[in-house]
């Protein structure tokens, strides 16, 4: 995702009981459900799965440059490279301190640039002096590879330098005349293709607050997708780095970027004590504000989430994350996560049919808050979208329990959403999303 920036601070919100619920399909790969939870605050909650993959590169010997590139299909799909060195510290891509990270359709390439070799040791396979089989063990490094949408298939080709000691130049690692570029393949098979996937852009990780109010989402792992469940035990909550970014709008602008070493550790930071949560979780939780008239920050846009999986330790039992021995697990790894968005929605539709019979009544079921208490008697007005612009159909008042129900005829598919006045220091008009309607 070379087209974002990085890193945002980590901030807490509360969740409230469950008032209002709506089920929403499966998605391919990632299940969902959402409801309102408080009046005014809806709750969407995504269970899926992110891989990322992670090849050693040995014997990197002598002083110039490792070539990295990877090239993947569908070049619409977004994947970044990275090039971490034995510690699982990224040094190209991205996050590294050094190196280059070009984006192309279709590719991204790393150019590190080595300094130093910290492992000099002359090998000798057979001990035999002068034989001409002795080589300088060198350095590990290893190319990661992040998935963040769509299934791909990727190709991973590059080089790195390695000391000649048959150059007649000796074991220096720094001699400008003793060292060739190693090619790199994975796979080995020119012609092969690895496989990887991430979660997927759109639905149901894009989605729309219609009112002023604070945005947050939780982050949890490693999760069981069949049963439902996180496991929060260190030994294994702390094998794997997760990362949370938000963007908003057309343009990406960017909310917030959670990305750290810390995402591995389970700290004061990342444990919550709040009503309707679990008393103790693990994982990443950010939040932003959401008013009228700041860019990026404003109600009625769509909002995109992507979280996606760093790396995974090699043993969380024996050392956690950048702390174990090698630092990452190789190959590739697969994680579950249930992530946990909370947005503010004064006006909800709680039920709206997807198609009904042209010619028939449909009812649209929802609720009304303001300043997080349900509205009483309040009017709601439904419309429809003709064109670009949004017609008056029918009225509509909320029960003592802030609940409409109101019934249109449906004559042809069309966008419908119901609308109500706000109050200060909110919207001055609140509206629901929009929702499609199809007559059969």
């Amino acid at each position: 995702m070379a087209m974002f920036a990085r890193r945002f601070g980590v901030v807490a919100l509360v969740a409230m009981g469950v008032l209002l619920i709506v089920a929403v399909p499966a998605f391919a790969g990632a299940s969902m459900t959402e409801k309102q939870v408080d009046p005014g605050v809806t709750m969407r909650t995504i269970w899926d799965q992110s891989q990322v993959g992670t090849w050693a590169v040995e014997g990197v010997s002598h002083n110039g440059y490792i070539h990295m590139e990877v090239t993947f299909k569908p070049n619409w799909g977004d994947v970044d490279i990275y090039l971490l060195n034995k510690y699982g510290e990224a040094v190209g891509g991205i996050a590294g301190e050094e190196g280059y990270l070009a984006g192309f359709l279709g590719k991204e390439v790393i150019d590190y640039k080595v300094t130093s070799i910290m492992d000099k040791t002359v090998v000798d396979p057979d001990e035999t002096p002068d034989s001409g089989d002795e080589y300088i063990q060198g350095d590990t490094y290893y190319v990661m590879i992040v998935a963040f949408n769509e299934p791909v298939q990727y190709q991973i080709r590059g080089y790195y330098p390695v000391t000649d000691l048959a150059a007649g130049a000796g074991s220096s690692t720094t001699n400008a005349f003793n060292y060739y570029l190693s090619g790199y393949r994975h796979p080995e098979d020119k012609d092969a293709w690895a496989k990887i996937t991430g979660p997927v852009y759109g639905s149901p990780y894009d989605f729309k607050p219609t009112s002023e109010g604070d945005m947050s989402v939780m982050l949890q792992w490693p999760a069981n997708l069949e049963t439902k469940t996180v496991d929060y035990s260190p030994e294994v909550a702390w094998g794997a780095n997760m990362e949370s970014y938000m963007y908003a709008g057309d343009d990406w602008t960017g909310i917030w970027s959670n990305y750290s070493d810390g995402n591995w550790f389970l700290d004061s930071a990342q444990l919550t004590h709040n009503a309707g949560l679990p008393t103790e979780w693990h994982g990443l939780l950010d939040s932003a504000a959401l008013d009228e008239g700041t860019e990026g920050f404003e109600p009625n846009q769509t909002m995109h989430f992507v979280p996606s999986l760093y790396s995974v330790a090699d043993n969380p039992a024996t050392g956690q994350g950048p702390f174990a021995d090698p630092p990452v697990k190789v190959g590739r790894s697969t994680m579950g996560f249930k992530a946990t968005i909370f947005y503010p929605q004064n006006l909800f539709f709680s039920s709206v049919p997807s198609s009904v019979k042209s010619g028939s009544m449909a009812t649209l079921k929802g609720s009304f808050a303001l300043a997080g208490a349900w509205k009483v008697g309040a009017e709601v007005q439904v419309q429809k979208k003709s064109g670009d612009v949004w017609v008056n159909v029918t009225k509509g008042t909320t029960n003592a329990n802030g609940v409409f129900s109101i019934q249109v005829k449906i004559t042809k598919s069309l966008y419908w959403r119901a609308v109500a006045a706000g109050e200060a220091p909110g919207l001055a008009f609140e509206n629901t999303r929009s929702m499609k309607i199809t007559a059969k």
